[in-house]
This record gives C-alpha cells, sequence and structure tokens, in this order.
C-alpha cells in the first residue's frame, strides 16, 4: 500500500525540476486499525511524502470486509505558519472468491463428503479485472511508457499473455517496442490532443481466460498565445538590471513556469532564471553577451513552448574581474553560470586562460563529491557545456586525466537521460573532441578508449540493442 505526495508545493515557490523544499513537511492521519503501523509517518518531516505500509505488515490486520469497506487517510502539509490537509479515501472490496469443495462431512452421505476431505481444494480463477493498474511515465522530452501491474503481489506476471491497443493508431510502427510486453512505449507526439484510450487485454495462457482494462490519457495542448517584453532593450552584461513581462500565456494545466535562457557557442540553451519563475515579472543584470535570449513556458503536465525574446545586451566594457564576480558565490551551479556570462564578454575566439580551465575543472571535480541525481539533472546543461568548452582547449595530461574522472562520475548518474537523444549527443560531443586532443598522448588515448566502451556498452544495454 504507498500513497504518493510527492508532487505536493509551495505554489508560491513552484519551480520545474527544483530541488526539493525542506521547510515543507509532511505527516499522515491514518484509520484506527493502522495507526501502529503509520507511527513513522505521524511526524511533520519533509521525508515522510509518502506513505507506504508493506502487505505483510497490513494484511495480519485488516480483515477482508464483507462487501467494501472505506479507509480515510489524512495527509497533513505544514510550512512556517501555514497549513493544509488532504483526506484520501482507499476502497476495501471483499476478496475475488473463489467456489472451494465442502470439508464438512455430511449426514446423508458420509461416505462421500469424508473422501471429500482428502481431495484438493479446487478454485476457481482468480478474476483480475479489479486487480489491474495502469500507470504512465515520460520518458524524456518525447516519448511515453504505459506499464501494467496488478494489486495482488504474489500473481506472477510473467504467467499472463499481454495485447496492448490504442484505437485510433494506425501503423504497427507507432508501437515502439511492440503490444505484447508488460511496458508499451509511444510516441507522445502520436497521441491526440484530448483523451487518448490506452487498452490492455491480459490473456491467462492456460485457460484462454480475457481480461481488458483501459486507461484514459489526456494529452493537453503546449502553452501558447503569450508573449515576453524586456526593457530596457538595450544593456550592458553584469551591469545593466534586466526586467521580463511574461504575460498572456494560456493552457489548461497551470500554474505555469517561464524559465529564461540563452544559446551558448556550444548550442546549448543554457538556463538563466535558475530552475524558473511563476510569476509574471523576473528582474536579473546577470545576461550575456546576446542578441536575443528565449522564453521557456512550461505547464504542469511537462509540455512545453519556446519563443525568442528580442535585446541588445553588450559587452560590459568595465567588466569587474572573475575573482571579484566569484568571490561571495558558494553554489558550484552559479559560478558555472557566472563563468559562460563572463567568457561570452570575451572575444570568442580567444582561447580560455590556464586560469579558468583549471577553476572550471576543480569546480566540476568537487561538484561530484556530495552530489544526488535531482541536482544532476537540474544541473546538466550547466555541466555538459563546461565539459564541451574545456574538450576543446589545449590540456595537459593531468586535467585531461581529471577530466574522465569527472565523465566517470557522470556514468553514474547518466541512465535517466539515456532516452534524450539531444543530451547523449553532446556526451558524444565531448568525447569527438578529447579524442582529437588525444592526439599522441599515451595516456589520453588509453583513457578515451577506456571511457568510450563503457559509454556505449551502456548506452547499448539500456536500448536493448546489439
Amino acid at each position: 500500500m504507498k500513497i504518493d505526495a510527492s508532487n505536493s508545493i509551495d505554489e508560491g515557490l513552484i519551480l520545474i525540476n527544483q530541488k526539493e523544499d525542506p521547510l515543507l513537511l509532511f505527516y499522515w492521519d491514518c484509520p484506527e486499525k493502522l495507526k501502529t503501523l503509520c507511527k513513522g509517518f505521524s511526524t511533520p518531516d519533509s521525508n515522510n511524502k509518502i506513505l507506504e505500509i508493506k502487505f505483510s505488515e497490513y494484511s495480519s490486520i485488516i480483515n477482508p470486509p464483507g462487501d467494501v469497506e472505506n479507509l480515510d487517510f489524512i495527509l497533513n502539509l505544514t510550512k512556517d505558519k501555514r497549513s493544509a490537509t488532504k483526506k484520501i479515501t482507499l476502497k476495501l472490496r471483499k476478496p475475488i472468491s473463489t467456489a472451494i469443495t465442502s470439508k464438512i462431512p455430511s449426514k446423508s452421505n458420509n461416505i462421500t463428503a469424508i473422501s471429500s476431505l482428502y481431495e484438493p481444494e479446487k478454485k476457481s480463477e482468480i478474476d483480475l479485472f479489479d486487480l489491474i493498474v495502469i500507470e504512465q511515465n515520460p520518458i524524456g522530452n518525447t516519448d511515453l511508457l504505459f506499464e501494467v501491474s496488478l494489486l495482488d503481489p504474489s500473481i506472477n506476471l510473467d504467467s499472463y499473455k499481454y495485447t496492448w491497443n490504442i484505437p485510433h493508431f494506425t501503423s504497427e510502427n507507432q508501437y515502439l517496442n511492440g503490444v505484447n510486453e508488460i511496458k508499451l512505449r509511444v510516441k507522445l507526439s502520436d497521441l491526440l490532443i484530448g483523451l487518448n484510450k490506452i487498452i490492455i487485454n491480459i490473456i491467462n495462457p492456460k485457460t484462454g481466460k480475457n481480461y481488458s482494462k483501459s486507461y484514459d490519457y489526456e494529452k493537453g495542448l503546449r502553452p501558447y498565445g503569450g508573449d515576453c517584453r524586456i526593457e530596457p532593450f538595450d544593456g550592458y552584461s553584469l551591469q545593466t538590471n534586466f526586467n521580463f513581462t511574461i504575460q498572456n500565456w494560456i493552457s489548461k494545466s497551470k500554474t505555469l513556469i517561464y524559465k529564461i535562457k540563452f544559446e551558448n557557442k556550444n548550442k546549448i540553451l543554457f538556463d538563466l532564471s535558475n530552475g524558473g519563475f511563476s510569476k509574471n515579472t523576473f528582474s536579473i543584470e546577470n545576461l550575456p553577451v546576446v542578441r536575443k535570449l528565449y522564453l521557456e513556458v512550461i505547464d504542469m503536465q511537462g509540455f512545453s513552448t519556446i519563443m525568442p525574446c528580442q535585446v541588445n545586451v553588450k559587452i560590459n566594457k568595465n567588466l569587474p574581474s572573475l575573482d571579484s564576480l566569484l568571490e561571495n558565490v558558494l553554489d558550484i551551479s552559479k559560478k558555472l553560470l557566472i563563468m559562460e556570462i563572463y567568457q561570452s564578454n570575451i572575444n570568442s575566439d580567444e582561447v580560455v586562460s590556464d586560469r579558468i580551465l583549471d577553476n572550471s575543472i576543480n569546480m566540476l571535480d568537487n561538484y561530484f563529491d556530495e552530489l544526488k541525481l535531482e541536482n544532476f539533472l537540474i544541473d546538466y546543461e550547466k555541466i555538459i557545456t563546461t565539459l564541451i568548452t574545456l574538450s576543446n582547449q589545449k590540456l595537459t595530461n593531468e586535467n585531461i586525466t581529471k577530466l574522465f574522472k569527472i565523465l566517470n562520475f557522470i556514468m553514474k548518474f547518466i541512465d535517466p537521460l539515456l532516452n534524450d537523444l539531444s543530451k547523449v549527443e553532446y556526451l558524444f560531443k565531448i568525447l569527438d573532441n578529447m579524442n582529437k586532443k588525444a592526439g599522441d598522448q599515451l595516456q589520453s588515448i588509453i583513457i578515451v578508449k577506456i571511457f568510450f566502451k563503457k559509454f556505449f556498452f551502456k548506452r547499448a544495454f539500456y536500448f536493448n540493442v546489439d
């Protein structure tokens, strides 16, 4: 039994892909018969967002209901002096029945009744209909994965056959991994705007009995209709305070999140707004030298729209030293952003200085010491664009070794990104650069070959290709 409240948020601070809010605390009130099992979830704590009670724990406490029994759970949220509650009701139905031969001797036919004591218990086939659950998860920005499971963990899923069906599909190729797997993968672009019927047929090969269940997936429109204004239009990098006004965006899935991005010299859209904002106005002076920025608008379903915002951010002729800009910045992710902006004020053809090279590599080296997956996913573009820039420079053997150490750290966190080809291509670009830079340096060549082998093996294994 699991109730997941991870999507609960403080709307005043809502950010897509933001770090967890440690000030938002969760605790649960459980039905009386489950109080003893919920003690660990009854104290306000940021780690109590998922209430989970194992079947082995509650099966001995909850008796099968005669018909339907409601179990009421109360989710409590608290932050500062504010609080909120929500009731979640779980319905327990009576067990799906089985016809069992009587074991009680009958006075009228004592011999037959006694013999039934030694016969195997005869059960009718379990009706799976109420046990079938279909869940969906996004894969990268382009695909969806639908997965079937059964509420009774004792039932072996592998003993059944499966057939998926999406009625409006016209080609078998639209079912990316076929129709007979427990998981179905499809392209989001192949689904219709509005409701899509996702149907699973489960067949018991021993009896031929078929169970059919459908799931309604609603695909929304990307946010549309809005604009982006920047004032003043002209200004200087790392000096002028620019004000953004975002308005008139339409979506059925609000709250909307806005991100201000720029395309750097590595052709990567780089987030300048530290994860995004939800208000209609935003101010920042840490802008790079550009003639165009981009506004990304994201709704709560994850659909996004990107539009250009015209601006004229000029080179700062009174550019402060990089050391002074980084002096009071503790967050490595923000340091990488400042260094990227600083570089935009320098001639793009100029070679990155040894000091900046060393700083960047050491920062990334330290960054991975206590890294959490969620932080890595947020900061991926900052990390990867820094690595692309570094891999284009003339490096010492020592720095090449450090760089591959960093790439090996990335290997540990790369799995969630393997489905997004654009993100994978960034890694190929780094590896290609490093392969070219290795030249006659024997040590570098060996490291490049080892890393290529590891990376291609991991990618081939993930995609299940030869």
